[in-house]
């Protein structure tokens, strides 16, 4: 898993409680893209952006940074769909042990 962090969240295990929270995980992806790769770094290129946003939120007057976000960082990079398949259920796995699913958004950043 990547160490980088959304700006403004914590990596995944710093996480002490148990109430409702979003959850970045990256999907660095472009094995099926055909004329040119790269999208695999749109997780990178998104958290690096991220260092430039506005945490409040006017048109619906939400504050990020009042909101418990966390990133379990990066799958491993997959090599084909099925690797993909099987990385991202594993990734999602992660983020749900010890965890109740219900309480839980995961976000999929991906390529």
């Amino acid at each position: 898993m990547f160490n980088r962090v959304f700006a403004d969240s914590l990596p995944l295990h710093e996480r002490h409680d148990n109430s409702f929270f979003y959850c970045y995980l990256g999907v660095p992806f472009d094995a099926t893209s055909c004329f040119r790769k790269g999208s695999r770094q749109g997780p990178l290129a998104l958290r690096e952006a991220s260092y430039n946003y506005e945490s409040f939120l006017q048109d619906i007057e939400v504050d990020l940074q009042d909101l418990s976000i966390f990133d379990a960082g990066d799958l491993d990079d997959p090599h084909t769909i099925s690797d993909l398949r099987s990385s991202l259920r594993h990734g999602l796995d992660s983020i749900y042990a010890n965890n109740e699913p219900f309480n839980i958004l995961p976000i999929i950043l991906g390529g």
